[in-house]
């Protein structure tokens, strides 16, 4: 079976493909109800802020007018549309290794004219082939992780606290790069299950899409991924801001 996306391209064997589906769809269909639920407390966020904003307006101004600009720019950039897939430009991840690590930078373009936003962590499943524990999954999932030894957030205590609670928002004008680093660990291990390939499903707001990546190594470690970040590298240096 052949999965197509855009410059992306997978050939599965059939006899894997029916293995591995079935826990897939289970993993997207959870995703799905995930990021629909992410989307109304989005919505419920977005209203608060703006009557916040109407109903402060007139008083920040009065003093100098700061923070209203400052809120007036958040709520702009929250009524952006999240971006759709079909909107996106995958690049095939470029992978790099060092000091027992194993990490995958995927890369997304915004192909369309209009600026749009992503923003959380996808989830990213690996279908397991080669040497699989009897009666273990045949999937790997990946473990959401703020910052790793290749990629995420790096910052003080007090900036980490604050990203917790509000992972950055990416503002993806035409044009615009957004990334995301999905690592392992690279431990010399023999009878490790091989993968070859990422299904990643984006935080898409009230729906989940999802796009498949080739990728090839030994999974002896658990998978992470990092959160959506602005940019090619998949890295946002917090410590400075």
């Amino acid at each position: 079976m052949t999965i197509d996306h855009d410059d992306v391209r997978v050939h599965v064997p059939r006899g894997e493909a029916n293995t591995n589906s079935g826990e897939i769809n289970v993993l997207i269909k959870e995703a799905r109800r995930r990021q629909r639920l992410r989307y109304f407390f989005a919505t419920v966020a977005l209203i608060v802020l703006v009557v916040a904003v109407i109903v402060g307006g007139l008083g920040l101004t009065s003093r100098g007018g700061l923070s209203s600009t400052s809120s007036r720019s958040r709520v702009a950039t929250a009524a952006l549309k999240v971006c759709p897939l079909h909107s996106l430009s995958i690049s095939l991840p470029s992978s790099g290794a060092g000091l027992g690590h194993i990490a995958y930078d995927i890369k997304m373009r915004n192909t369309s004219r209009l600026s749009c936003t992503l923003s959380g962590y996808p989830v990213v499943v690996a279908p397991l082939t080669g040497t699989v524990p009897s009666g273990g999954p045949s999937v790997a999932r990946a473990s959401d992780q703020m910052s790793g030894y290749s990629g995420g957030i790096y910052g003080s205590t007090k900036k980490m606290k604050i990203y917790e609670r509000h992972l950055p928002v990416v503002v993806l004008r035409p044009h615009g790069y957004a990334s995301v680093v999905v690592e392992y660990g690279d431990l010399v291990r023999t009878g490790c299950p091989t993968i070859t390939k990422f299904v990643v499903t984006l935080p898409q707001g009230g729906r989940a899409e999802s796009f498949t990546v080739p990728v090839r190594g030994s999974l002896c470690t658990s998978l992470v991924v990092h959160p959506i970040l602005s940019g090619v590298t998949g890295f946002l240096d917090a410590r400075s801001r």
